[in-house]
């Protein structure tokens, strides 16, 4: 979802089936919940209140608060679409 907000929607579709063709095993159901298929990831991609929506239940279930920041403000590329290093303490 964080790769959705982000604008990375196609790429994450192409790196997921990507996966899924080199996957043999599956794994515990409850890992593979969180993957999202791709019609929800176009969906989400195509409606941001049903993204949010989404990621907002996501993340309170993990109890992520960290992630749950990230998802609020994420992270800034710059012109090269590159992370903006962030500040160190």
């Amino acid at each position: 979802m964080m790769t959705i907000r982000m604008g990375y929607g196609e790429e994450l579709i192409h790196q997921k089936r990507a996966s899924e063709a080199l996957l043999t095993a599956p794994g515990p159901p409850q890992v593979w919940d969180f993957y999202l298929t791709e019609p929800e990831i176009r969906a989400m991609m195509a409606d941001p209140d049903l993204l949010l929506q989404e990621a907002r239940a996501a993340l309170v279930l993990l109890e992520l608060p960290s992630a749950t920041r990230l998802f609020e403000k994420p992270i800034e590329l710059d012109e090269d679409g590159d992370l903006v290093r962030l500040r160190t303490r």
